[in-house]
């Protein structure tokens, strides 16, 4: 595929061109995934402003500190338009909690994910997947864990937009002991630059706060081969960074955008998040 400098491309025509699929799981398959998750975990729906997400746990109580894992963008665009549900087909960011040894973890999906409803506003995984509204919505139900649980702080693992999500929620709250951001489009106005995509004017870009991330130590995990969020992004957001002392950047060898994270994640997650 040939990109030209006066050319816009829809986020549909990108999913097609970094995954190769020419088809996709139906809508019931891909959300049967969860019932292949082991049974010592709780599932429930948290609902609020007409904004549904999937929360999955084990026991996080008398947890200092909770685990909390977002997950990527999902299946928000294909054949040239919003997708009618932005369940995932490779659910990266539920796979990584699983493999997380840790009892103190939770799950959340991205808005609509996992969820059959018909009337869901689609804007929700498009154009507001990374605005003001979406982001308020994560730190209320971070407020309610807290509440629920009493822990005293949280690490956010986001995969892909599920850590630009990340990021965005730990600029607006003092309780983030750490950052773990894998394949994230952290600056979303590079991000958009470098695959000629026109951005959504409900967008907040995490490399706009840089000021208020300094402080929480962040780990950025891409993969060398990952042709949607290269380095290039991550030098960007970098050079908003007056004080980088509590960032580190890790580049995997032979890593794709969609590879197998969970696999990685099994090996490293100890090591990583101590």
């Amino acid at each position: 595929m040939r990109l030209h400098s006066n050319s816009i491309i829809n986020f549909s025509l990108l999913f097609l061109f970094f995954t190769g699929c020419s088809s996709y799981p139906t809508l019931k398959k891909r959300i049967e995934y969860l019932k292949t998750i082991p049974k010592k975990y709780h599932e429930k729906t948290v609902s609020k402003n007409n904004i549904k997400i999937i929360e999955i746990y084990d026991k996080p109580n008398n947890c200092k500190n909770i685990n909390i894992y977002i997950e990527g963008d999902g299946l928000s665009y294909i054949y040239g338009s919003v997708s009618d549900n932005p369940t995932p087909i490779n659910p990266v960011g539920l796979k990584l909690f699983l493999k997380d040894t840790n009892r103190c973890k939770i799950y959340l999906s991205r808005p609509y994910q996992f969820i059959n409803n018909k009337k869901a506003n689609k804007r929700l995984w498009s154009e507001l997947r990374y605005s003001n509204l979406t982001v308020n919505f994560y730190i209320n139900v971070l407020n309610e864990i807290k509440r629920k649980y009493n822990d005293k702080s949280f690490t956010l693992i986001g995969y892909s937009g599920g850590g630009t999500i990340a990021a965005l929620i730990a600029s607006k709250r003092n309780d983030i002991k750490k950052l773990i951001l894998i394949a994230s489009n952290l600056d979303l106005k590079k991000w958009y630059e470098i695959h000629y995509l026109k951005p959504s004017k409900y967008d907040l870009n995490p490399a706009d706060f840089s000021k208020r991330l300094e402080k929480i130590k962040q780990i950025i995990i891409i993969g060398q081969n990952d042709k949607n969020v290269n380095y290039k992004v991550i030098k960007s957001y970098l050079s908003h960074f007056k004080n980088k002392k509590n960032i580190k950047v890790l580049i995997i060898q032979n890593m794709k955008h969609n590879d197998k994270w969970d696999e990685f994640w099994k090996k490293e997650e100890k090591k990583i998040l101590n």
